[in-house]
């Protein structure tokens, strides 16, 4: 079983976070994701924040190195 992901400088973007999103929103195992250092920017922490919503597993998500602003982070804060 799956429990811990870490995807970083693999170049994701917005649309790697996207797809990572949509299968966040049915794992119900993964408790620990790391996506550092992927561009991804606003768009793909509302890609991932609308994720969290469904996926009550997750425990702990690094997002160090992205360029996510004060709007991506307060998606994230909503969702939570």
């Amino acid at each position: 079983v799956l429990r811990l992901l870490v995807i970083s400088q693999a170049g994701l973007g917005d649309g790697g976070a996207q797809l990572l999103a949509t299968a966040l929103k049915s794992n119900g195992t993964l408790t620990n994701l790391t996506v550092s250092k992927n561009d991804i920017g606003n768009t793909g922490a509302g890609h991932l924040a609308m994720a969290l919503k469904y996926n009550s597993e997750l425990r702990c998500l690094s997002l160090w190195g992205n360029s996510i602003s004060f709007g991506g982070a307060r998606q994230m804060a909503t969702a939570l």
